[in-house]
């Protein structure tokens, strides 16, 4: 029962918050193209400060775990090449591989990852957390890209491409946070008082964003490949990460840290990316939906599991 409660609580204030967003809107009290705005506010503002927030206060020697670093880097980038090669394989003659292949390595870091590492380990995991998250943004980012210009059917518009990932907002505050803690920026009181209270409202805003696109109604198209990525990004992929990190050695709030990366929904602005590239946006949105959905139950299930084991 013990373990439950503490699944329960890791889990469930930050999915309380996301369905919460699908309560307002079927129930009519906040419009579609209200959540709609919020979510262009979000992206562009209070996740890039977020970010940049989190990073300004990290201690540098979070940096300094190179073999938790390099694991997760490595394997973002196994995952990605075993997700091209099991939908090439699957999905031969589909316009959608692309979104396919970026559903199953994208995760969630920016809105899921930091609350999640936190509700699990608290300080001990942030400043790592914190790290890796910004670290791991402009990859997953540029690997979207490049990905979906690859299998767009198109000739890949590279000055385009570039663009796209230089001008992103996500990659645009990772890349100053990294740079403000490298030269441990001091900034002023009521500018860090300012950047702080963007900060805490950033998580509650985005994750009823998340909830308000919740439509069970628009996963009846396209629902074998939705099954297909729902299980590998919540189940497979996290299984696959989670063994071989405790092979590794890695224990306790490494593995929290391993599970908070590779265990959360398909980002939000991998919609987003896919609607720029013209690259079927349609799955890409039911993509995100679908592994937002039913990722408080796996997440959940993946706590319970590794703390009865005593994993961490």
């Amino acid at each position: 029962m013990e373990n439950v409660t503490l699944a329960l609580n890791a889990v469930f204030p930050l999915f309380i918050m996301m369905w919460m967003g699908y309560y307002l809107l079927n129930k009519r009290i906040l419009s579609k193209a209200f959540f709609e705005e919020l979510n262009k506010v979000s992206f562009k503002l209070f996740i890039p400060v977020q970010l940049f927030f989190n990073m300004y206060q990290t201690d540098l020697e979070s940096l300094m775990n190179l073999p938790l670093i390099c694991f997760v880097l490595v394997g973002i980038l196994g995952v990605t090449l075993l997700a091209i090669l099991f939908v090439s394989l699957a999905y031969s003659n589909s316009k959608s591989k692309g979104v396919i292949i970026q559903g199953l390595f994208r995760s969630n870091v920016a809105l899921f990852a930091l609350p999640l590492a936190d509700s699990l380990y608290g300080a001990e995991a942030l400043g790592l957390t914190s790290a890796l998250i910004s670290i791991t943004i402009p990859i997953f980012n540029i690997l979207s890209v490049i990905i979906l210009s690859m299998f767009s059917g198109e000739k890949t518009n590279y000055p385009k491409m570039i663009k796209s990932i230089l001008t992103n907002p996500l990659m645009i505050s990772s890349v100053l946070g990294v740079a403000a803690l490298l030269v441990r920026l001091d900034l002023p009181y009521f500018m860090e008082s300012t950047l702080k209270s963007f900060a805490q409202v950033s998580t509650p805003l985005i994750l009823m964003c998340v909830g308000s696109t919740i439509d069970f109604a628009m996963l009846k198209n396209n629902f074998q490949k939705i099954a297909v990525v729902t299980v590998g990004k919540l189940a497979v992929v996290p299984a696959m990460m989670l063994i071989v990190a405790y092979a590794l050695g890695f224990r306790n709030v490494e593995l929290a840290i391993v599970l908070s990366i590779f265990a959360t929904p398909v980002a939000v602005n991998s919609y987003t990316i896919a609607k720029q590239l013209r690259v079927d946006p349609e799955l890409a949105g039911q993509i995100v939906v679908a592994t937002s959905a039913f990722s408080s139950i796996t997440i959940f299930l993946w706590i319970f599991l590794l703390k009865t084991l005593g994993i961490f």
